[in-house]
């Protein structure tokens, strides 16, 4: 694991270098070059694929160092706030905070309280602007009536698909049908690369979740951010597999359920996932479960192991 997280941030070292070069600032956060400033973060993704996926499993790396009193904590963080993934980070700092407060003792509730006004601060340091769009999006835009964020509208048309017939409740309207990666895929909007003789989009996709996000949308301004989107692991699993689809994935937890009071770290690790599922269609992303189930399989070896030496 300490190996996979040295390269990483060996490469994370390395795109950031190439980004001061670029903006000619060692804060190129506060850079006004276009694709910078604000949305520097986007070019600092390790090793994957994008930036919002290195900062899910760079969080795997700050619980998992933080309960091994491991000083490569500090990198972990340090990594997962470049990627700027805001969402994100407000998600693993509320989950993690609420799972500290509930279960662990004062000391370390008072570590972690520390590290999270650490965290705040080197934001409205570094990166400003990243903050204060937080806090744009819980107060102004999350109340509008006007301009709501699209995501909570497609929650709403999830639901109200989900209970309009006996079959879209059980069964959901079928994979790549409503509302996942394949659909917006194979719609076309989502990439150009997609071959324009097999693009399709069922009517349950097109009538709900393709009409908040399209190009024709994505054209106008302040239209995109994760708040926005209306990819969620949530909408997919009832959207396109229905109340059956929810048990099975039920079911693929319950080897983490059965092991529950044999973990540490990958209790909060869970918890947090299934917060991160709220902002994308993250059970699509192979990196991220594989990363998740080695961390989660990891610490009930681990606990086993000493359980079985007492």
């Amino acid at each position: 694991m300490d190996s996979f997280f040295i390269i990483n941030l060996v490469m994370l070292v390395y795109q950031f270098i190439i980004v001061v070069l670029e903006t000619k600032t060692l804060n190129p956060f506060s850079s006004t070059m276009f694709s910078y400033g604000q949305s520097t973060g986007d070019h600092l993704k390790g090793v994957f694929s994008n930036s919002s996926i290195s900062m899910i499993i760079m969080s795997f790396y700050t619980v998992f160092y933080a309960y091994k009193k491991d000083w490569k904590v500090i990198l972990a963080i340090i990594s997962m706030l470049c990627a700027t993934y805001m969402s994100g980070v407000f998600i693993f700092a509320i989950i993690a905070t609420l799972y500290v407060f509930f279960m662990l003792g004062i000391k370390t509730k008072l570590k972690i309280v520390g590290a999270m006004a650490a965290m705040v601060f080197t934001l409205a340091i570094v990166t400003p602007n990243n903050l204060s769009y937080v806090k744009f999006i819980l107060t102004d835009n999350l109340n509008s009536k006007v301009d709501p964020p699209r995501k909570m509208i497609s929650f709403e048309e999830t639901i109200e698909n989900a209970i309009s017939s006996p079959k879209s409740f059980f069964f959901g309207e079928g994979a790549g049908k409503f509302s996942s990666r394949t659909a917006f895929l194979t719609a076309g909007d989502y990439t150009a690369w997609f071959p324009k003789k097999m693009r399709y989009k069922s009517q349950a996709f097109e009538d709900n979740h393709f009409q908040l996000w399209n190009n024709k949308i994505l054209a106008i301004s302040y239209k995109d951010g994760t708040h926005n989107q209306p990819f969620s692991f949530y909408n997919q699993i009832l959207g396109e597999f229905g109340f059956f689809g929810i048990i099975l994935f039920i079911i693929y937890l319950f080897y983490t359920i059965r092991n529950w009071n044999r973990m540490t770290y990958g209790r909060i690790l869970i918890l947090t996932t299934l917060g991160f599922f709220v902002l994308d269609y993250w059970f699509d992303y192979f990196t991220v479960i594989m990363f998740l189930e080695l961390f989660i399989n990891l610490n009930i070896k681990e606990n086993n192991a000493v359980q079985e030496s007492n």
